[in-house]
């Protein structure tokens, strides 16, 4: 089962360079951060955030998911960030959307706790969007603490490439291929970026009545990647722009048998969502039996009886991320 829509496109780099800018006012950014349990990381994203020099640099919106930890309280420590508390955990789609209803900014920057972006390097993203009319979204590149890149660029994935990295419990971007920088300083275009920042226009957002809430944590940004290419717009990778991702500290992982089971019913969820709305009811459904099936061979194989169990029964059901689950 293999399916790239998108194939027709040719490769997936393209370089772009900006328009000469023109003259104009100051464009407000509102940056939108979903945490969940993240106290660390989510500390170190909002200090990186800070210009004492120009505090209003960007509206910072904060959207907690029932958090159990110190991120719904970080206003106390940061005044001018705005916290919006849920009382639970709505998945990251629709507390991003509550976020991106309430914000004022021209572009929104969605940003993932334990990024650590200056704001010289939001304005410089900001700048490349201004320069680049067709451009819908811009990410800098992203690396480790160490230096090592971390942004992964490509096509849009094959069902078959989602449904391997499902099986293997990772993110559909890790298997994205590294990018390698060049001489070159210009913006590159992209069909897929690792989405740890991306600075997106806030009307393309409500143009598509902004994210799908039918997915739960998982698969609103692969989306979002999939309407620019329907829309024949654009997404840069900046390369000259770089950020910090330490996804190692600080973030929430699933210890119990019913989270982690939960938290790849999720992924299954969004898979199958976007499946649905890109190839359609019957290839979702064989998807769906597909995944079903592994799970249960899976459990055959007696190898933790209790996790396949659970997620095969989150399988058969549709279960995902929505507020209703009790595990998290």
């Amino acid at each position: 089962m293999r399916y790239d829509r998108h194939a027709e496109m040719g490769a997936p780099l393209e370089r772009v360079v900006p328009e000469e800018p023109e003259e104009t006012p100051s464009t407000r950014i509102s940056v939108i951060i979903v945490s969940y349990n993240c106290e660390a990381a989510l500390r170190r994203t909002l200090r990186s955030l800070q210009d004492p020099e120009k505090p209003e640099t960007a509206e910072i919106l904060v959207a907690d998911n029932g958090s159990a930890d110190a991120s719904s309280h970080m206003d106390d420590e940061f005044p001018q960030v705005t916290v919006l508390r849920l009382p639970k955990n709505f998945g990251r789609t629709k507390a991003r959307n509550i976020a991106a209803r309430t914000a004022k900014g021209t572009y929104l920057l969605l940003l993932e706790p334990g990024v650590e972006l200056y704001p010289c390097d939001l304005l410089g993203l900001e700048a490349v969007l201004e320069q680049s009319p067709q451009a819908v979204a811009a990410s800098p590149l992203l690396t480790e603490p160490d230096g090592t890149i971390l942004t992964g660029v490509g096509s849009l994935p094959s069902l078959d490439e989602l449904y391997e990295a499902w099986k293997r419990g990772q993110d559909w971007f890790d298997s994205l291929p590294r990018f390698v920088p060049d001489a070159t300083a210009d913006p590159v275009r992209v069909q897929c970026v690792t989405p740890g920042a991306l600075l997106v226009r806030s009307a393309f957002v409500r143009g598509m009545n902004y994210f799908d809430e039918r997915y739960g944590d998982w698969g609103a940004e692969l989306d979002l990647f999939t309407r620019i290419q329907d829309a024949r717009r654009q997404l840069l990778l900046v390369p000259t722009i770089r950020a910090v991702w330490n996804r190692s500290e600080g973030l929430w992982r699933p210890q119990s048998v019913a989270a982690r089971a939960l938290i790849s019913a999720d992924r299954a969820s969004g898979i199958l969502r976007w499946a649905h709305k890109n190839a359609g009811f019957l290839t979702a459904f064989k998807l769906r039996l597909r995944m079903a099936g592994w799970s249960f061979a899976s459990l055959l194989g007696f190898s933790e009886p209790s996790y396949y169990s659970a997620l095969l029964g989150h399988l058969l059901s549709g279960r995902r991320i929505d507020g209703t689950q009790v595990e998290l």
